[in-house]
């Protein structure tokens, strides 16, 4: 994401940035309580899709300064579109003829994001900010696989339909200036739940938990990084088969873990 800001007065700055993602991705079902009406092992493979891509997109975002202790920001990055092409393997033979191998492509949108936030330096050692973003989620409606080998499904190789609703995250954070080169950070934040929990996405409501630091190598240059640890809530969703039709009950619950450095330059 390289990027760069523009201080048009003591009030206001404004900047703008490109976003360059690379992106590898692996999707695999299994056959699951299917697997006894064929005599495979519920962990056998029935597809698999394989696939890399770059997507592209820009950022921008603004910021007023009420003094040199208050300011407020707006933000947003647009949508970015990865469009995978790689190779989709049918093990069990339903969708190519015979089973094997095709290329296959896929889709999918990350959200746009809007965001607000604000700083407030109570004294020489402390401030808080916090801020509150908007997320586009509303434009993934699909994961939808298609390859010219696929003629046994007229060309789709995978299709499953996703219900998901523009969503908020909610946050608030800390800042302790430790001397003149450090400064610390620390922060919660509380996501909400943007599409139907389902058993290949189990989605939920989340909470992040993060902490960083900058150190001001120079007057001109400095250096940042930020770690943080992502707590998914625990939730039970019902999904039914497609060879019985059993509704069978599912719990699920999981973490992520985000890394980011960041190095600015003052001309």
């Amino acid at each position: 994401n390289p990027a760069a800001s523009y201080r048009i007065n003591d009030k206001f700055s404004v900047g703008a940035g490109l976003n360059i993602v690379y992106a590898m991705a692996e999707l695999n079902r299994h056959y699951g309580i299917a697997s006894t009406a064929v005599s495979n092992d519920f962990s056998d493979k029935l597809i698999t899709m394989e696939g890399d891509t770059w997507g592209f997109g820009w950022n921008a975002g603004a910021v007023y300064e009420l003094s040199d202790k208050h300011r407020f920001g707006l933000a947003y990055r647009s949508r970015i579109d990865l469009e995978f092409n790689g190779d989709f393997t049918d093990h069990s033979g339903n969708i190519i003829p015979g089973g094997g191998e095709t290329s296959g492509d896929l889709n999918v949108p990350l959200p746009a994001i809007a965001e607000f936030s604000g700083f407030h330096q109570l004294n020489q050692t402390w401030a808080v900010h916090y801020s509150v973003m908007w997320s586009q989620w509303s434009k993934f409606t699909e994961l939808k696989a298609t390859g010219t080998g696929c003629s046994l499904t007229n060309g789709i190789c995978f299709q499953k339909d996703e219900k998901y609703d523009d969503a908020f995250r909610y946050s608030v954070g800390t800042t302790y200036t430790l001397d003149e080169t450090w400064t610390l950070r620390t922060g919660f934040a509380f996501d909400e739940q943007a599409g139907k929990s389902t058993l290949s996405i189990p989605d939920t409501d989340r909470y992040w938990f993060s902490g960083g630091a900058t150190y001001q190598y120079s007057p001109q240059l400095s250096f940042d990084v930020g770690l943080t640890y992502i707590y998914s809530k625990s939730n039970t969703l019902k999904e039914s088969s497609s060879v019985s039709g059993i509704d069978f009950t599912f719990d699920g619950k999981g973490a992520a873990y985000l890394a980011a450095m960041q190095a600015n330059y003052t001309f």
